[in-house]
């Protein structure tokens, strides 16, 4: 099985190379998606919102980077992803995305364009379905005469080509928005934050499903590990999940984890050696390293302490905090749910301190996250006892804008914890907040 997925990325490797070397010139392509591309998505999602009827809410657009090579562009649940299709893992990625068994009436469109001698891979999408088609055609219209000029349909399969122009280019008069319905289209806020969760999320198809993987021998642990990592799932399971595959396979699990300890350095090691730059060798060396470690935590009986990235505690935080930003909510009845008992086990550092990160990021900057999101947050890390998040998050409380009444308790709920109670990577993560904290606008950001 090494041998087999070795020469494939080996070969695929090669043969992206020769594909971007046309539009770029270059044997080796930069990375980094130009920043008109990034224009260019944010324009497409505010077609997308005005065809809906919900061109007020253009201004809530944000702006995330994936990697140097995949930005997205969200405002739930439209989304943008650009990709740089002239640098390799670009490429792959951009093509994973184009043939994802995503529903009907859920892709509006994909393309390819050069921009700033860059050549990118737009792909156009809503996490919920449009059911009407006449919506659907509003949509790629729009969407074509934003792009303004003729440009080719990539490969989508046939479920997402039946509301396109049969010749595929962006010709025609721009369509109006006085028929579009936004009801049903944008998930409006006021729903109930569990539900919003399960529209968001989803069921994954098979592949990305641990339920669906059972261990005849030790190898077998690497197929879920590649099918993740092709995908590019930041969030592959939940906790649960993770439990209940250890104990279906009890019986091999003490040999898989003794396989990925071993065996499987040395296929890194070697895979490692067709490109310095693998990010998708970066992925399998992550999931491997949390396979084996909270499946450890599982055999020695010690699930309490698992501890994975959470996709529903991650849309769970993101809702509730515009919930209590739009006034839907308040701030107690959000902290409800955090304390629910199957939201408070999945509570843990694995989720909260990348979102952390990302708040700190933007913090100073026109795409800074609303206050009650670093209020969440920190609720979050006092109810699951992350010292690191905690400490890191009351140090951002004086950024903060939010709810000065919010804003004290929580200060004096969290003013027991103490740097000397920090680990290592605590105090490592702290240092990293610090750092990337900034609260002066700066040219770049304009």
């Amino acid at each position: 099985m090494f041998e087999r997925l070795r020469h494939w990325l080996g070969s695929a490797f090669d043969r992206h190379s020769q594909v971007s070397a046309e539009p770029n010139n270059s044997a080796v392509p930069a990375a980094d998606v130009p920043p008109d591309a990034i224009h260019m998505a944010r324009r497409l999602l505010a077609a997308c919102l005005k065809s809906l009827g919900a061109a007020d809410r253009i201004s809530e657009i944000s702006d995330v980077r994936i990697s140097p090579y995949r930005h997205l562009i969200e405002l739930l649940p439209l989304r943008v992803y650009v990709y740089n299709i002239g640098y390799p893992m670009g490429q792959m990625e951009y093509n994973s995305i184009l043939n994802s068994r995503r529903p009907a009436g859920t892709v509006f469109d994909a393309f390819e364009l050069s921009l700033s001698d860059v050549y990118c891979g737009f792909y156009v999408y809503s996490l919920q379905a449009v059911t009407d088609v006449a919506t659907l055609r509003l949509l790629w219209r729009n969407l074509r005469e934003e792009v303004g000029q003729p440009i080719k349909t990539a490969a989508l399969p046939a479920l997402h080509l039946a509301h396109h122009g049969s010749d595929g280019s962006g010709g025609g008069t721009p369509a109006t928005s006085a028929n579009a319905d936004l009801e049903g289209e944008v998930i409006p806020l006021d729903n109930d934050a569990e539900a919003i969760v399960r529209m968001l999320v989803g069921r994954p198809p098979p592949s990305q499903q641990l339920a669906t993987y059972t261990l005849n021998s030790p190898e077998d642990i690497m197929r879920p590990i590649f099918a993740f990592a092709m995908w590019g799932n930041e969030y592959p399971f939940e906790r649960e999940e993770l439990i209940d595959f250890a104990h279906r396979n009890i019986d091999v699990l003490r040999d898989s984890v003794d396989f990925l300890n071993g065996s499987v350095n040395d296929f890194v090691s070697a895979i490692k050696s067709y490109d310095e730059d693998n990010q998708q060798v970066a992925k399998v060396i992550d999931l491997v390293s949390i396979f084996v470690r909270q499946l450890n935590l599982i055999l020695s009986g010690r699930e309490t302490e698992v501890d994975v990235r959470s996709q529903n505690i991650y849309w769970l935080i993101c809702i509730l905090a515009s919930q209590v930003s739009k006034h839907i909510l308040s701030f107690n009845v959000a902290v409800r749910y955090l304390k629910r008992d199957d939201y408070r086990i999945r509570l843990g550092p694995a989720t909260l301190r990348p979102m952390l990160l990302e708040y700190s990021r933007l913090l100073g900057t026109q795409d800074r996250q609303e206050p009650a999101k670093l209020h969440l947050l920190l609720e979050a890390a006092i109810l699951c006892r992350d010292s690191a998040v905690t400490i890191a998050a009351r140090d951002l409380l004086a950024e903060s804008d939010g709810d000065p009444a919010v804003t004290s308790r929580l200060r004096g709920a969290s003013d027991g914890t103490r740097e000397s109670d920090l680990d290592d990577a605590g105090r490592e993560f702290v240092r990293e907040i610090r750092a990337r904290t900034y609260t002066e606008i700066d040219d770049a950001d304009l």
